[in-house]
């Protein structure tokens, strides 16, 4: 997860995997990853999803900022019509419509 554009840019994209899950390829350091993840926002509350992805956004040389609270309540609130993982990371939306989707960012 070291620099991946996914992890350090915009937050959105980590907390939409983490909530909802990810199924299918994904490339890490230049390896692609074909899995499933299941998605944790039934399970952990939107404090502990925020300090899970501070945490990765802080490691493995990553230095991407904090991630609050209530981002992820308002991500969590954004889509929750989602009911099955993503099936591509590019499908994962941005924050907002004035923010490229992960496949614009890639």
């Amino acid at each position: 997860m070291a620099g991946a554009f996914w992890v350090t840019g915009d937050v959105n994209i980590p907390a939409q995997i983490v909530l909802h899950g990810l199924t299918g390829p994904i490339e890490v350091a230049g390896t692609t990853y074909n899995g499933a993840m299941p998605g944790f926002g039934t399970q952990l509350n939107d404090a502990q999803i925020a300090a899970v992805l501070t945490f990765i956004r802080a490691e493995w040389g990553n230095d991407s900022p904090a991630v609050e609270t209530a981002t992820i309540e308002a991500a969590h609130a954004a889509t929750a019509f989602q009911a099955e993982p993503w099936g591509d990371v590019a499908d994962v939306p941005a924050t907002d419509a004035g923010t490229a989707s992960a496949a614009e960012q890639s």
